[in-house]
């Protein structure tokens, strides 16, 4: 199984009156690890979980991401961005880029994100999908998906 998290709401939150100021020069961090995430990331990295990202975040603020939380980033083993894949999120083509980059079949991809119509198209392909909206609820349900595997 492979573990791909979403990274807006997930794992980060930003102020956009920050990002905007930091996106021109000015030397500040718009972003805010939410740690429940980063927690869940970690402790399946640590099990030798694959982890990667589906996203659709612009190049920049990804770029300016790295800035600040390059140790966080370095977990993933992959980054899909619209600019990489050509296609964004709800697009089914940005799912099919990543699983035929990574030679995995949908049923082995475990897909959180915090919007459903996101997690709907992962699903229509064949992946397992988690929305992220309560934690322990995500937990129960990382937990009981890799039991099963």
């Amino acid at each position: 199984m492979v573990l791909i998290f979403d990274l807006g709401q997930v794992l980060f939150d930003w102020d956009q009156t920050l990002l905007r100021r930091a996106l021109t020069g000015e030397k500040l961090n718009p972003y805010k690890a939410l740690d429940p995430g980063i927690t869940l990331l970690r402790k399946y990295n640590q099990r030798g979980v694959c982890c990667f990202v589906i996203s659709n975040w612009h190049e920049d603020t990804l770029q300016l991401l790295w800035e600040y939380y390059s140790d966080v980033l370095n977990l993933f083993n992959d980054i899909i961005v619209p600019s990489k894949a050509g296609y964004s999120k709800p697009d089914q083509r940005i799912f099919t880029y990543f699983l035929a980059q990574h030679d995995v079949l949908p049923e082995e991809c475990i897909f959180i994100d915090d919007m459903a119509e996101n997690i709907a198209t992962a699903q229509i392909l064949g992946m397992h999908g988690i929305l992220y909206d309560k934690l322990d609820k995500v937990a129960q349900q990382l937990q009981a998906l890799f039991v099963e595997k």
